[in-house]
């Protein structure tokens, strides 16, 4: 677009101290950095608000996600800060923010992370999603949810007492039970077995189009979407 800022640093015509380019993605240092590393991973591709990410536009979306993990390793980036006791990534696509985060803290104290961060980006409640997985569903499934209490998920149970309130927006994956409660531990965060591996990962694959539906149409659609199948 003639007047996009970010279009013209990708065709050249705004200098730029760029780090990474394909043909669909282009990454750079901003300007006015504000954290000690800032780097801005882009789409080439014209996209005007999040309003107007499309379902042919997932695959680019999740390759720049893919795109800001290469970035992170090629330049020995750690994408995290001790007061956040979190990894994190901040993304901009033509003004709209949109923050990553995977608290580091034990699981149980995930609620610890996401209070730090939501004070220091003054992060109302309601924006928050947050996307767990949930051996109540069948592996590869999702459920989203508005609100809502934490159930058995511990990790939940932290956020939730953190927060302070239930309402915020929660996506729940898939991941079976075992056929043994005495394996439970070993289950839950043991590694996964080679077979079980793709259906999983269609569960995540799930998730990440659901929060771009959240974020595109409103939560109310994305449950119509999401919860029926």
């Amino acid at each position: 677009m003639e007047n996009c800022v970010f279009c013209k640093i990708i065709k050249g015509e705004i200098p730029s101290e760029k780090v990474y380019e394909d043909d669909e993605i282009f990454a750079f240092k901003d300007i006015n950095p504000v954290a000690p590393i800032h780097i801005l991973v882009i789409p080439k591709k014209h996209i005007e608000t999040l309003l107007e990410v499309t379902e042919e536009d997932s695959k680019l979306i999740a390759k720049i996600y893919m795109t800001i993990n290469k970035i992170a390793k090629d330049c020995d980036i750690k994408i995290s800060q001790s007061k956040f006791n979190g990894l994190y990534t901040v993304e901009h696509i033509n003004g709209e923010k949109v923050i990553l985060l995977k608290p580091q803290t034990y699981m149980n104290s995930s609620g610890e992370c996401v209070i730090e961060f939501k004070n220091f980006y003054k992060i109302p409640s309601e924006n928050i999603i947050v996307v767990y997985d949930d051996i109540d569903l069948e592996p590869g499934t999702i459920r989203i949810r508005k609100k809502g209490g934490p159930g058995t998920h511990n990790g939940m149970k932290s956020v939730v007492h953190f927060l302070q309130t239930e309402d915020f927006t929660r996506i729940r994956v898939g991941i079976g039970a075992p056929v043994y409660k005495d394996t439970m531990i070993d289950y839950v965060i043991g590694p996964i077995p080679e077979e079980e591996k793709p259906i999983l990962e269609e569960g995540v694959n799930k998730a990440a189009e659901a929060v771009l539906d959240i974020l595109k149409n409103g939560i109310d659609k994305a449950m119509n979407v999401y919860n029926a199948k």
